[in-house]
């Protein structure tokens, strides 16, 4: 645990920059109170630079936490920490920048030219965010990454999978200018879903480091997949412009997947605490 600790800080850029969002996220939270209203005419709303800012944050920290686990070479290690930094920290600012003038950052009806120039660098910004990712994905399906920390790996591997699911959502928003499709469809429940993949299967596969299960990649897999069936039954109900709270076959299945996702990941965590509490009453006898 003190060696993963010890590797996480020594991922000093990575680390910065989900400070960066946090403090962002905190700042503009601070600035929702001091107004008392998260709309800021005519289109910016701060709670938008909240949630974007925290999740930013949280998936720089959670790419920190990866790296050690990826078998990059130094210089692309750098360039991809790099590269992550300079992205994320502009899309932070313009984030927080262009919803505290009132103007959203993304799809703004403005028509000064200041505006649409920074819309541009946004939509740019996104699109680096992207090939960063996919340069990490890359490295990740990599075989001779496979052999460095297998498990963890194929955790990653999973959880990029899910990301890409996320990118190719943000993507669609950008297509269509909007995060609604349909009556009532919402893509940005597939996008942050899709990122939350990610956390979760890497998670289980390091809880399974800790236990003493057998089968341990199974499990991966079967979490993995379980995953991908909750991302692709949320992206067919969204695409048919639905709500995923509408009960249908297919958000069924979907709710299922997640609720199997949950209990297997609990079941780990049962028995990596079980595990723990023998050791520590071994140590005490």
């Amino acid at each position: 645990m003190n060696d993963e600790i010890r590797s996480f800080k020594n991922e000093k850029m990575l680390f910065s920059t989900g400070m960066v969002g946090f403090i962002a996220g905190l700042f503009c939270m601070s600035y929702y109170f001091y107004q008392g209203s998260s709309i800021v005419p005519p289109e910016g709303d701060i709670f938008k630079a909240v949630s974007f800012n925290f999740a930013i944050g949280l998936f720089a920290l959670t790419t920190a936490f990866l790296m050690p686990f990826v078998n990059f070479s130094k210089v692309k290690g750098n360039l991809f920490r790099f590269s992550v930094f300079l992205t994320f920290v502009i899309a932070i600012f313009l984030e927080t920048f262009q919803n505290i003038r009132g103007v959203d950052p993304r799809f703004s009806a403005s028509t000064e030219s200041f505006d649409q120039i920074l819309g541009s660098v946004f939509g740019l910004d996104a699109m680096l965010i992207i090939l960063t990712y996919l340069f990490f994905t890359w490295q990740v399906f990599r075989p001779s990454t496979l052999f460095f920390s297998s498990n963890m790996v194929l955790g990653i591997r999973y959880g990029m999978l899910s990301t890409l699911v996320s990118f190719a959502a943000g993507i669609w928003i950008s297509e269509l200018s909007s995060r609604y499709t349909g009556e009532d469809g919402n893509i940005i429940w597939l996008h942050g879903l899709g990122f939350h993949g990610v956390q979760l299967i890497p998670i289980m596969a390091w809880l399974l480091g800790k236990s003493r299960i057998h089968n341990q990649k199974s499990l991966i897999h079967v979490t993995g997949l379980l995953w991908l069936i909750v991302n692709l039954s949320v992206g067919i109900q969204t695409y048919v412009g639905k709500s995923i709270f509408e009960l249908s076959p297919v958000m069924s299945t979907g709710y299922i997947a997640s609720i199997l996702c949950f209990i297997l990941i609990s079941y780990v965590l049962f028995h990596v605490l079980l595990d723990k509490k023998g050791a520590d009453f071994k140590k005490m006898v």
